[in-house]
């Protein structure tokens, strides 16, 4: 029996082994048993990617790329930060920001172990950073010479009571100045130092430990009184006009009202008029507390050193949000409406709010904020926080509910792609989607990699994750261990494709991915990878360039590479690769024979006036196994015939086919003097295989070549005898 198949859609990307039984669903019959360093299209063909091009070597053997776009003189402007150990370096229009022969760098407190679990989050012109064991930074941009990472200048700290501390009363000796502060049982420990209490209407920073019972204080403040709801806590002391007032005994007045509150000044009206002749001319406020009576009430700062600080962070409805820290791993703090350095807690709408949803039985590990609602993801469930239908979230009225029973790991950024947060668990080996379905009207998170799970297991577990919407809307991957992945989702038109990427297995550790706007405003996906050249390890910063030069003469079709041109041409070309570097060669168009380094140079048989010089990779597209689109019947384990193969490319230069090479180069005038043109078409080329092995009915097509490949459908002439 003979027949004819066509696979036009391979878009479902490579598929698990152990799905080789599952002929019989959809994504069998558009998936492929292997797709590297091709990336699926949402049309239903797979293209091979571009290359990536050298920015800048590595500050070191482990760093993290963060992105941070600016808006300079109304223009959106991207830059690509590289932290690495105690330090950040910046990248902008695609290349690495210098001072002189250095590159400029601003020291941070992370060390090379603590990038993992850096969270980020932008405001305005401004990048914030968390990390449990760090204050908040806030990095701000002067020019791209002048950078300051700076602590974030909070106004108002929130304050909660400590874990284990139930029972305890704090009693201070005084209400001004210093003072001494006697605990009813054990509390006090050296790390106290520097700290701040609420005891008693007022704020005392420790300057002193004595014992577990007795520590020394200053008063720093009173609470800033609102109308109707705080105590005063604060004296007035008046200086007077004339210098000497009428009588001898002092002179005091009672307060009427208090008004008009801000950070530094407030209304007084007495409730009785001054003595004749003088003038209040200069009031201030006197830090004091309420009394020396114990305080059964008291807090602590909830951040510090000692308690640890919020390891996640990101901004909804105008507040400044922040979760989980080391004595508080369950805890949310939002600030002030519009005041996001503020965490003065109350109760009207605009006050900041301190929430710990009972729901969370184990650590916030990441928050995400999505249109109206606050996601905080804990180790085994997901839950969200709103302010009701249309409604902003206050102190008093939140709804706080658990959504799902899936975890989060701590040290990778969810993504949010079209209303999705895509997120990994704990253990790092799945890749989840959570969203609202209304089908079943509940919150639901599928593992998008059931199908494709080897590559995640075999990378070790998800390690960072950035999504770009061009050339193809793309979830790029790093894992674990070292390795590189795409999946190409559209939820709309039910695309999930996976793919590896890689230059080359043995030889490259990706590091880190990231994604930011270039100077068009196209999304740009940039990595770290860590890269054996010449026998040496060295850790490169690269952006990927799916872009074709007009006159096709730069092709883009190499890891690594640098671009060169000259108006007049010429043979010998500087490159800054180690020596012994076997590069792959691009020059005006023409494909090269591969070159060793030496000297920092590469010399062409022929003077060339555009040139790519980078680091080979291989594109492998290979089908699955045969299948007859029929329930009823099967060619699985059948002796098969493939007697003809066809190919329809798009705008495609040379591949093999089951090993067999494609020619594309056409006769007629200058054949031998231009580059080979793109073609758009089918290509036809017999097969030999034959039997019962499922190879047998199998296509794989290798582009070996700096040169583009995009497959749109296999098209096979299948003979089946018994």
């Amino acid at each position: 029996m003979k027949f004819r198949t066509m696979q036009s859609v391979l878009n479902a990307g490579e598929l698990a082994p152990k799905l080789r039984g599952r002929s019989d669903i959809p994504r069998y019959q558009h998936g492929l048993e292997k797709g590297r360093n091709a990336i699926c299209m949402v049309t239903g063909g797979t293209f091979r990617r571009g290359g990536t091009r050298k920015v800048a070597i590595g500050s070191g053997d482990n760093v993290r790329l963060i992105p941070f776009v600016l808006s300079l003189a109304g223009v959106q402007v991207g830059y690509m930060l590289e932290f690495g150990n105690l330090l950040v370096r910046f990248c902008v229009n695609n290349v690495q920001v210098m001072n002189g022969a250095n590159p400029v760098q601003v020291a941070t407190p992370y060390t090379a172990a603590q990038l993992a679990e850096l969270s980020y989050e932008q405001y305005d012109n401004m990048l914030f950073l968390y990390h449990g064991s760090h204050q908040p930074r806030r990095l701000t941009r002067t020019n791209d010479q002048a950078w300051t990472l700076e602590e974030v200048p909070f106004a108002a700290y929130p304050y909660m009571r400590p874990p284990n501390t139930a029972g305890i009363e704090i009693t201070p000796s005084a209400t001004t100045g210093d003072i001494t502060l006697t605990a009813s049982a054990a509390y006090f420990v050296a790390a106290h130092v520097g700290l701040t209490l609420q005891v008693n209407g007022g704020l005392v920073e420790i300057t002193a430990v004595t014992d577990a019972t007795h520590a020394a204080g200053t008063v720093t403040r009173g609470i800033v009184p609102v109308d109707g709801i705080n105590t005063i806590a604060n004296a007035i002391t008046v200086t007077y006009t004339p210098a000497d007032p009428p009588g001898t005994d002092p002179v005091t007045f009672g307060i009427a009202t208090l008004a008009n509150f801000t950070a530094s000044t407030m209304t007084v009206t007495p409730d009785d008029p001054l003595p004749a002749g003088m003038e209040v001319t200069v009031a201030t406020t006197v830090n004091k507390l309420t009394g020396t009576e114990p305080d059964a009430a008291w807090k602590e700062i909830a951040w510090s050193d000692y308690r640890g600080w919020p390891r996640t962070g990101t901004f909804h409805e105008q507040r400044m949000v922040l979760a989980g820290s080391a004595t508080y791993p369950v805890t949310v703090w939002g600030s002030k409406t519009a005041e996001i350095y503020d965490f003065t807690g109350g109760t009207t709408d605009n006050d900041a709010y301190t929430f710990t949803p009972a729901v969370a039985t184990t650590p916030i590990t990441q928050i995400v904020a999505t249109d109206d609602m606050l996601v905080p993801m804990t180790f085994n469930r997901i839950i969200t926080i709103s302010g009701g239908t249309d409604k902003s979230i206050t102190p008093t009225t939140p709804k706080i509910k658990r959504r799902t029973n899936h975890g989060c790991a701590a040290g990778v950024r969810p993504v949010e792609i079209a209303g999705e947060i895509f997120f990994t668990p704990p253990s790092c080996r799945k890749l989840r989607a959570w969203s609202y379905r209304a089908d079943v009207d509940r919150f639901v998170a599928p593992d998008l990699a059931v199908l494709a799970d080897h590559l995640l297991l075999g990378g070790d577990g998800v390690k960072e994750m950035a999504y770009a919407e061009e050339p193809e809307p793309v979830l790029w991957t790093v894992t674990r261990g070292g390795h590189l992945l795409t999946l190409t989702y559209d939820s709309d038109q039910d695309v999930k494709g996976f793919s590896r990427q890689s230059t080359d297995d043995a030889a490259t550790v990706y590091l880190s991915v990231a994604k930011m706007p270039d100077a068009q405003g196209v999304d740009q996906v940039w990595q770290a990878a860590k890269r054996k050249i010449a026998g040496a390890w060295q850790t490169f910063i690269e952006y990927y360039d799916f872009t074709l030069a007009a006159d096709d003469t730069i092709l883009r079709q190499t890891d690594c590479h640098t671009v060169g041109t000259d108006a007049a041409g010429k043979t010998e070309w500087t490159v800054d690769y180690p020596d012994g570097t076997i590069v792959d060669i691009v020059a005006d168009g023409y494909v090269s024979p591969p070159q060793v380094v030496a000297g920092g140079k590469v010399t062409l048989c022929y003077p060339a006036h555009a040139v790519e010089i980078g680091l080979h990779y291989r594109t492998t597209i290979k089908d699955l196994p045969p299948e007859l689109a029929n329930e009823r019947q099967t060619i699985q384990g059948a002796a098969t015939n493939v007697a003809k193969i066809r190919v329809r490319l798009l705008n495609s230069k040379g591949a093999k086919v089951n090993e067999e090479q494609i020619p594309f180069r056409t006769f007629g005038p200058d054949v031998l003097t231009l580059p080979v043109e793109q073609f758009t078409g089918d290509k036809e080329v017999q097969n030999l295989k034959r039997g019962n092995d499922p190879e047998a009915g199998q296509v794989t097509i290798i582009q070996d070549e700096p040169l583009p490949l995009t497959v749109l459908a296999i098209i096979k002439e299948i003979s089946i005898n018994g």
